[in-house]
């Protein structure tokens, strides 16, 4: 199934993903999480970061026609509304694109208890009413999946709230001392290991009518004394033993319980799935602590930088105005100092809160030049001198961090702008992507299928030319690879000089099952050949006559039977209306392709033609036998005309007196032609008994023939 799993790269979605590829399923994964592009999966899938309401969603159901959707989203305090307006989104997408089934992941009313607080609860009554709506007015096939508390790897890469990250991490309860009291505050509790979970869901999604609620917990629950023993055991590495109060029995739904409906059973036990997450956490801590020292170190840092550089900064600036002369120079200082310059650079550097600061210190400092100048720091309340300096650092440091954070704000604005164009664009580079992607794959599937439109142009392309015999050769070729068979035939059609029979005329064959069969055969003599010839139907031998083709179709040009193609040993299931239709298309187009190339041979006939004869010239000549050559070595015969009438044939001057002899000779099939100073006849499909009997026949015609090197 095609399968889209929103907050798919979260704790309970990440576990998910993995169950179904392993499932044989195509993931696809919305999340909003900053750096969910770069969530390490065992499997390639394509994930979206955004959030599940954002607008860019619809375009990724167009994109991929999902089957079913997983609403697997952890909400964070404070982002129920949110969340909640993500919900509606997918549903009204999962409506408009009639997917087969959406599940939504909740919370069982117990597992709430350890959750949050009174907004959540409400957050999932409202979204439970709101789903039920959904499917009791649009039959939108939604089933709530109200979960116990999950456990297991990776439960600290999401908000999913839990009590057990917070027994492995507290660092009093690893010492063997007692948890913190709201640890053990809450009445017994239902576990399932995030595996179990998985499971279940795959099965949801397998089952054809699902109810619109399934609940899923275990038999019994686990009081919090319990869990502290299980996890302090698996801490300290002892055996745990059960005690006779830790597990007590839950009060299961047998109405909603996965065990009924999904013949659901968990794998893993308590202490056996706190185990495996513990050896997770261990193996998380062993290679995570240099890294996030490094994130943490540098990121207060870089909160502390601002102020680092405005102490030091001070510092400079005190020291250079103490230094200075203050008997001589203090007095004529009033106006611009070291000071002044040093809220200046704060302003401009970093913001309004820095430069602040900076006149603060700028004017504990002037207070502190008074005082060893030997004047009364209270003087600066009646010397309006005074007055007018402190004001003046404090007024710079206001206008000065104004412009700085108007700045910051309008650079700040354009920065989100420009991100969201370059998310955009990205999106949009990535939907093209993978639209090409798709398009390619179904343009392969649609060219390679033996039974597409690709596939059969491809084919029956090999056709388009302008030359007769080219046509014949691609033919042949065609209708062995569309018709899978290695036998086959076409005959052309030809009158004899009275004009009162018609004869079938050997044109060009493949295969071995038709390699000995007559040259010529005269159509009266066989009742389904009239049919195809005179009365130009589609011939299927679903008789059985013995020598005659599985199937033959009659090449119509205009409404002229040309030539009749045959094909022999096809297999049983091809006997069809569909393969019958496609017999018919082949003789359609090749009937298409001989009438252009009759044309063009028609208009170009005194450019490759003996002026007033039907001799080919050598060029026109030699491309014809080269042609035949292509199709094998029997496929023709070249003899030299010695003598026509008693005129020996020694150079070309005799031809326009001997040409009509020639031409009435000869069939319509044959070619005559000029080599070098001599005039040659091929004869196309003739065997090596037949040739005595051809000399024969043209010396009857005071034509004498000599078998030329073939």
């Amino acid at each position: 199934m095609n399968i889209l799993i929103v907050g798919g790269c979260g704790f309970l979605g990440s576990n998910l993903a993995e169950k179904f590829h392993k499932e044989g399923h195509t993931i696809h994964i919305i999340d909003d999480r900053p750096d969910a592009e770069k969530t390490k999966f065992t499997f390639k899938t394509h994930i979206m970061q955004c959030s599940a309401n954002d607008e860019k969603c619809k375009a990724f159901f167009e994109l991929y026609n999902f089957d079913v959707v997983v609403y697997a989203v952890c909400a964070p305090d404070g982002a129920y509304q949110q969340n909640f307006s993500g919900l509606v989104n997918i549903l009204e997408l999962s409506y408009k694109y009639k997917l087969k089934k959406i599940i939504v992941l909740t919370d069982t009313p117990d597992s709430m208890m350890v959750k949050c607080h009174n907004e959540y609860k409400f957050f999932c009554q409202q979204q439970e009413v709101y789903c039920k709506n959904w499917a009791d007015e649009f039959q939108l096939p939604v089933t709530l999946i109200k979960l116990a508390n999950i456990y297991g790897p990776k439960m600290t890469i999401s908000n999913y709230q839990s009590v057990i990250p917070k027994l492995f991490k507290s660092s009093s309860f690893a010492e063997g001392k007692q948890p913190a009291e709201d640890l053990l505050k809450y009445r017994p509790q239902n576990y399932i290991y995030v595996n179990d979970m998985a499971e279940a869901v795959n099965k949801a999604i397998l089952v054809d009518k699902l109810p619109f609620i399934l609940t899923l917990e275990n038999v019994t629950k686990v009081t919090a004394v319990a869990l502290q023993k299980m996890v302090t055991a698996i801490v300290k590495g002892d055996k745990y033993t059960q005690g006779a109060d830790d597990f007590i029995p839950a009060d299961k739904d047998a109405a909603t319980s996965c065990e009924n409906i999904l013949n659901w059973q968990p794998r893993y036990s308590l202490p056996e799935g706190l185990r495996m997450t513990w050896k997770w956490y261990q193996s998380l801590q062993q290679s995570s602590p240099p890294q996030k020292i490094i994130a943490n170190t540098k990121k207060v840092l870089t909160g502390f930088l601002p102020y680092i550089e405005n102490i030091i900064l001070f510092a400079i600036t005190a020291f250079i105005s103490i230094r200075i002369d203050t008997s001589n120079n203090f007095e004529s200082m009033a106006g611009l100092d070291c000071s002044q310059i040093y809220i200046l650079i704060m302003g401009l550097v970093y913001n309004k809160k820095q430069s602040i600061i900076a006149a603060f210190l700028s004017m504990l400092l002037f207070l502190v030049q008074l005082r060893l100048n030997g004047v009364d720091p209270i003087s600066v309340f009646y010397d309006m001198t005074y007055t007018v300096h402190l004001i003046a650092y404090l007024s710079m440091a206001v206008i000065t961090g104004y412009i700085t954070d108007n700045h910051n704000f309008q650079l700040q604005s354009l920065t989100d702008k420009l991100r969201r164009i370059n998310d955009k664009q990205k999106f949009l580079k990535k939907s093209y992507d993978e639209t090409l992607r798709l398009k390619n794959k179904f343009y392969k599937q649609i060219i390679n299928s033996r039974d597409s439109i690709g596939w059969l142009y491809n084919s029956i392309n090999k056709l388009y030319s302008i030359e007769s015999e080219k046509i014949y050769s691609a033919a042949i070729d065609v209708i062995t690879e569309l018709m899978e068979t290695d036998n086959a035939v076409i005959a052309v059609v030809n009158k004899t000089t009275a004009g009162n029979d018609v004869f079938l005329r050997l044109k060009i064959k493949k295969g071995k099952k038709v390699a000995a069969l007559p040259v010529s055969v005269k159509v009266s003599e066989h009742e389904y050949l009239d049919k195809v010839v005179n009365k130009k139907e589609t011939f299927v031998n679903k008789q059985f006559i013995k020598g005659a083709p599985d199937m033959a179709v009659p090449v119509i040009v205009g409404d002229k039977v040309i030539a009749v193609i045959g094909i022999y040993d096809v297999p049983f299931e091809y006997f069809s209306l569909h393969y019958e239709k496609m017999m018919r298309i082949i003789s359609m187009m090749m009937a298409e392709a001989l009438h252009r190339a009759q044309q063009y041979e028609k208009d170009t006939h005194d450019k490759n033609y003996v002026a007033g004869t039907d001799i080919l010239k050598e060029k026109a000549f030699k491309q014809i036998e080269e042609i035949l050559k292509q199709r094998g070595t029997d496929s023709y015969c070249k003899f030299k005309v010695d003598e026509v009438e008693g005129i020996a044939l020694n150079n070309l001057r005799a031809i326009g007196q001997t040409a009509p002899y020639l031409q009435n000779a000869a069939r319509a099939q044959d070619h005559i032609g000029i080599t070098g100073e001599n005039v040659y006849i091929l004869l196309e499909e003739l065997p090596l008994a037949m040739i005595d009997t051809i000399q024969k026949r043209f010396l009857r015609k005071n034509i004498k023939l000599s078998l030329a090197e073939n």
